[in-house]
This record gives structure tokens, C-alpha cells and sequence, in this order.
């Protein structure tokens, strides 16, 4: 049902389907009363040209999802617009899943899918029991004279949302290893300590305030 769902979305966005009118008798915005939303009818801006699709939307959408705008710099957005859908696949053997960004032809990049695949983990593992990244995507193949920067700019590089799609290497030395174990072990033990001197100044403040109220 939803798959179903997601491919006419798609279509919609892409301007494969133009919704007839029954299709949008549906408020965008519900619990609005109808004064209301004569009010935003009547501020709306005026009609254009009618465009083709719904042009930027999954840019928007992942513009406006709080943990993932972050991720999204200036120089990332031009590139976004050209994402026209996000799909799913499951895998069985190995247990994993995969995301799949699928953009329109655009001046950028030749790729026409950016894939990040994620492996689960059912057997137990002390150093990482939940997921792991496993495999590197396919970097983009950019146009000859079509960046004002690449990838592998050191600056920009670092601050770009298709990093993303760089492959999780864990390259931590014994040495290392064995320094956050350490440092894990002294902040709990520290917080342990401090937590049950906080408890032991609450319990003589109530024994104080219940000596008093004895008194009295």
C-alpha cells in the first residue's frame, strides 16, 4: 500500500500525473476554521505559469526536517532541487537496507542514483551491536566545468550534505581504543560518585529540616 503511495507521489513530484480536482479536495493545512483559511486564499500570491511536477520538493522537505537541514549548506541546495525521489529497499542476505536518491538529469553529476547501504547486526557484538555501515557508495562523477567546487575540496567537502554518502571507516588504534575505554570508565565512575554525594547532601538536608520541625 505504500509503495503504491510513494510511486504516485513520485509521478506527482516528477509531473508524470497531474492530480485531477477530486484528487485535491484536501486541506493542506487542517484545524484551520473557514475564515481562516479565506484569509490565507486571499494572501496567496498570484498564479504564474503553471510549472511542471512539484520542482524542489524533496529539497524542501529535507530543508525542513530539523535533524537533516543542518546538513544542508548553501552550495548543497542548487543540487537538491535535482533530487526528485527517495526510496527503500530491504535486503534479507545479508540483513540490511539501503536508501536510494534518485535525481533528474542535472549539470552536477552523471550518477542518476546515490545509494547508502546499511548491514545489521542479529549476532551479538560487544563493540557495535546495532548498525553498521558497511558499503561505500559510488562517489558522484561530476561534470567536467560544471563545480564551482568538488568533493574533495578540503573546506567544503567537510561541510557538504553528500557526505552523507562517504563510507563509515572505524580505524581506531589498541592505544586508542583503550583511551575511551578509560576515559568512559572514569566519567561514570565520576558521575556515580557525584550522583550519590548529591543524594547524601538531600538525605542531611531532610534530616536537618525534620530536626527542626521536631523542635518547633
Amino acid at each position: 500500500m505504500f509503495n503504491a503511495i510513494n510511486l504516485k507521489r513520485k509521478a506527482v513530484v516528477i509531473g508524470d500525473h497531474e492530480p485531477a480536482d477530486e484528487e485535491c479536495d484536501a486541506p493542506l493545512i487542517h484545524n484551520l476554521d473557514e475564515d481562516e483559511l479565506q484569509k490565507l486564499e486571499n494572501n496567496a500570491p498570484v498564479e504564474g505559469t503553471p510549472s511542471k511536477g512539484v520542482p524542489g520538493f524533496c529539497f524542501y522537505a529535507l530543508n525542513n526536517a530539523s535533524q537533516i537541514s543542518d546538513m544542508i549548506h548553501e552550495y548543497d541546495a542548487p543540487i537538491l532541487k535535482f533530487l526528485v525521489d527517495i526510496s527503500l529497499q530491504v535486503h534479507t542476505d545479508p540483513t540490511g537496507f539501503s536508501l536510494l536518491f534518485h535525481f533528474a538529469e542535472n549539470p552536477y553529476f552523471t550518477n542518476a542514483i546515490l545509494t547508502k547501504y546499511y548491514e545489521l547486526k542479529i549476532a551479538p557484538d560487544n563493540d557495535d551491536p546495532l548498525v553498521s555501515m558497511a558499503q561505500p557508495c559510488r562517489q558522484e562523477e561530476a561534470k567536467e566545468g560544471c563545480w564551482g567546487w568538488t568533493f574533495h575540496d578540503e573546506d567544503r567537502a567537510k561541510r557538504s550534505f553528500f557526505n552523507f554518502f562517504d563510507a563509515v571507516v572505524k580505524e581506531l588504534t589498541e592505544n586508542l581504543e583503550a583511551e575511551i575505554e578509560h576515559g568512559m570508565r572514569v566519567d561514570f565512575e565520576n558521575g556515580s560518585n557525584e550522583d550519590f554525594d548529591d543524594f547524601d547532601e538531600d538525605e542531611d538536608d531532610e534530616d536537618s529540616d525534620g530536626a527542626l520541625m521536631e523542635r518547633r
